[in-house]
């Protein structure tokens, strides 16, 4: 899928991002996820991988693999002309789909029209128009391709996607937990960071749980 002719986009640190958005904002952020601290050579999990700027820096700095999911066409546009600038496109794997639990049947894409393309979202958002997408079967994921790596940023999804406990090989987590969503919450939250915690998994990097924000960032290790 190419982008639109009408969307003016300019290179920053070797991404493309689209003028009047928070792409570059979302290319800055990625230092956060401490990619440098991965091992060389895992495989990636990217779900929601948006513009592609957290798969680009796994791939140069750690090499290895990456399976990229991002459902929202125009960011997939953009994925895609960000996945074809890698010097070795065949390493990532993606899919233009939203990730689920249940069976892979089209759903609905909430869509927020201002300047934050990341944060589209599955859940349902009144006042919100929708799109309709593919989905891919995250269990199904896990199964074919045992990821070391998982990084998540779904808007609100995570907490039925992480209802069932991640299998053994999976021992990092990079997680954007939503309390702002609709079905969300802090106390749901907070029991969200206890059942990560209750498969081994310690927080890499620290976060305030309990705090006040709308959203926080947790990366863990097991």
């Amino acid at each position: 899928m190419e982008i639109s002719s009408v969307v003016k986009t300019y290179d920053f640190k070797g991404m493309l991002c689209r003028e009047g958005t928070m792409d570059e904002h979302v290319v800055r952020e990625m230092s956060t996820y401490r990619v440098e601290e991965m091992t060389p050579g895992w495989t990636v999990l990217d779900l929601g991988a948006h513009i592609g700027a957290f798969t680009r820096r796994v791939i140069l700095t750690n090499g290895g693999r990456v399976i990229a999911v991002e459902p929202n066409p125009d960011n997939w546009a953009m994925f895609s002309a960000n996945w074809a600038r890698l010097p070795d496109p065949s390493v990532v794997t993606a899919y233009n789909a939203a990730a689920v639990m249940g069976e892979q049947e089209p759903i609905e894409l909430f869509l927020n029209n201002g300047k934050n393309t990341g944060s589209h979202s599955i859940k349902p958002y009144k006042r919100r128009a929708s799109i309709t997408v593919q989905t891919v079967n995250l269990a199904d994921l896990l199964s074919a391709f045992s990821p070391d790596a998982i990084k998540m940023d779904v808007e609100g999804a995570e907490y039925e996607l992480l209802t069932p406990p991640l299998p053994q090989c999976v021992v990092w987590l990079a997680i954007e937990i939503h309390r702002n969503i609709p079905g969300s919450g802090k106390e749901k939250s907070i029991l969200l960071d206890e059942h990560i915690r209750s498969q081994g998994f310690k927080l890499d990097r620290p976060v305030n749980i309990t705090g006040g924000a709308w959203c926080v960032t947790g990366v863990y290790r097991r």
